[in-house]
């Protein structure tokens, strides 16, 4: 019989875990059914995208719903997205922002050649305000 320890723990017999495939640090997921209390592992996530595969691959094409159709929610998450997507594309995906020819950003701060302009080093390159080779 197994015991539940002060602190809610349950401890599976060994048998158990081996024929569910339970090694140590496996998520399961713990449900109450019918008064019941149900342990299941987690999905493997091959197995899941297997299942999105295969549920896509049934699904009919169909053209996207213009713009102007989608009802008022939809159209706050497309624009949401959008403005997302144009900020990664103002960083280049990467968090860095987009110079203009001037060397100056759009945050309007840095120097040109890369500098700290405020001391703070939150890159961890180690580059001191003035930039390298400088005397700031």
């Amino acid at each position: 019989m197994v015991t539940v320890d002060a602190k809610g723990r349950v401890v599976l017999p060994q048998e158990v875990r081996e024929r569910l495939g339970l090694a140590p640090g496996t998520e399961v997921t713990v449900r109450e059914q019918d008064g019941v209390a149900v342990v299941e592992p987690e999905d493997d996530p091959e197995e899941i995208l297997d299942r999105m595969e295969s549920l896509l691959e049934g699904a009919p094409d169909r053209d996207p719903t213009p713009y102007e159709d989608l009802d008022p929610r939809a159209r706050d998450q497309v624009d949401t997205i959008r403005e997302a997507a144009a900020d990664d594309d103002e960083t280049n995906g990467d968090g860095a922002v987009d110079r203009d020819e001037a060397g100056s950003d759009e945050a309007g701060g840095d120097e040109a050649d890369g500098s700290e302009v405020d001391g703070d080093d939150t890159d961890g390159d180690a580059t001191e305000t003035g930039g390298p080779g400088t005397d700031e």
